[in-house]
């Protein structure tokens, strides 16, 4: 199972179904098994939320590189100019 929420709903249901246990064994082992799925879902967690940094990082990785790799100069799209040119001799009515 490699959803952490349903571990968690799963962890849940075995904490409720401990309590009917009538047995302090069985009662135990239904408590250790909710203990191992929170585990198993705070793992997943941890290595979903490694794997979104590690993508992030990655994006920012190739940006950074796509942002060095165009001529000094331009801008966005690698046409512009970093500074805007005015349009000499052409007035405006506002």
């Amino acid at each position: 199972m490699e959803d952490p929420r349903k571990l968690r709903e799963l962890a849940c249901w075995y904490r409720e179904f401990a309590e009917r246990a009538g047995n302090p064994a069985i009662w135990e082992a239904r408590l250790r098994t909710a203990r191992d799925l929170e585990r198993e879902a705070d793992r997943l967690e941890k290595m979903a939320a490694q794997e979104r940094v590690r993508s992030r990082n990655r994006a920012v990785e190739q940006d950074g590189r796509s942002i060095s790799d165009r001529p000094s100069g331009a801008c966005c799209s690698g046409t512009e100019s970093p500074t805007p040119q005015r349009n000499q001799g052409v007035h405006h009515e506002v």
